[in-house]
C-alpha cells in the first residue's frame, strides 16, 4: 500500500500537505493592486461585395433587363469606395457578341439615382465612387441591362464574365 501525499500552494501562500494547511505567511501585500498601461487597438480597413441576386440573365435585342443584377457593398472606410466593372464578349461556339453591344445602368437602391446606358467595356470602367462610408447595412445596387444588338443576332445562350471590383478609398 502506498500514500499518496498532494501539496498545494493557494494565493494566500499557505501551503497544503495531505490536507493539513501550513502557513508561512501572507506571499501578498494585503489590498488591492493597480497598475495603468497604454493599449493599442488596430481596426483593419475591410469591405465586401456580394451579390443578392442571380448574376446570370435574359436579353433580347434593344430591350431592358430591368433589375437584371442587384448587389451589396459594405466597408468600414470612412472616405467611401470606388467600384469599377469590366466584362468580356459573350460567347456561344463560334458566335460573338462584343461586350461594348451591352449597356448598363446602375442605380443604388431607393434613390433612383444612378449612371445611365455605360457601355460594358473589356477594361475597368468606374461604375460608382462615393466618398463616405455606407450604413451598417452596407449600399444596395440595382442593374438595368441592355443588349443592343441586331435583331436577326443568332439565338443562342452567350457566356461572358462580368468583373466587379470594389475598392476601399
Amino acid at each position: 500500500m502506498s500514500i499518496r501525499t498532494k501539496l498545494l500552494a493557494t494565493a494566500a501562500g499557505a501551503v497544503v500537505l495531505g490536507g493539513v494547511a501550513l502557513s508561512a505567511g501572507p506571499a501578498f501585500a494585503s489590498g488591492p493592486a493597480s497598475s495603468t498601461g497604454t493599449a493599442t487597438v488596430t481596426v483593419n480597413q475591410s469591405i465586401s461585395f456580394a451579390f443578392t441576386s442571380s448574376a446570370s440573365f435574359d436579353l433580347a435585342p434593344g430591350v431592358t433587363q430591368h433589375g437584371a443584377i442587384a448587389f451589396n457593398v459594405q466597408t468600414n472606410d470612412n472616405h467611401g469606395y470606388s467600384l469599377s466593372l469590366s466584362g468580356t464578349d459573350l460567347t456561344t461556339g463560334t458566335l460573338t457578341i462584343p461586350a461594348g453591344d451591352l449597356t448598363y445602368t446602375t442605380m443604388l437602391a431607393g434613390s433612383g439615382v444612378g449612371t445611365s446606358n455605360a457601355v460594358l467595356s473589356n477594361s475597368a470602367a468606374v461604375v460608382n465612387s462615393t466618398a463616405i462610408a455606407p450604413g451598417p447595412a452596407g449600399d444596395s445596387y440595382s442593374q438595368d441591362w441592355t443588349a443592343n444588338i441586331p435583331s436577326n443576332q443568332a439565338p443562342g445562350a452567350y457566356v461572358g464574365t462580368l468583373t466587379y471590383v470594389a475598392t476601399a478609398n
